[in-house]
């Protein structure tokens, strides 16, 4: 990022509720990570999942999720593989 000159800076959080109980936090992890267009971690409780950019060149990126632990084991993100992430 200091090659392009992007300078840090605070992003938001996305704090996801089921009614009034909390669910999840998202949080922006990087713009530019290794084989990726950006990266969330997403907290479920004690667990965590990663949401990642679609490979660099991608015309339109597509987004992929996976446990912190498998993350060879990404699948696309989905509605249900979303929902699977919440549980």
């Amino acid at each position: 990022m200091r090659k392009y000159g992007v300078q840090p800076r605070q992003l938001p959080v996305l704090n996801v509720f089921e009614g009034e109980a909390w669910k999840a936090k998202v949080i922006p992890f990087g713009l530019w990570v290794i084989g990726a267009n950006g990266r969330l971690d997403v907290l479920v409780g004690d667990k965590k999942k990663i949401i990642v950019g679609g490979e660099r060149g991608e015309e339109v990126p597509t987004w992929r999720i996976a446990s912190n632990d498998g993350r060879s084991a990404l699948k696309g993100l989905t509605r249900e593989s979303w929902i699977e992430a919440l549980q």
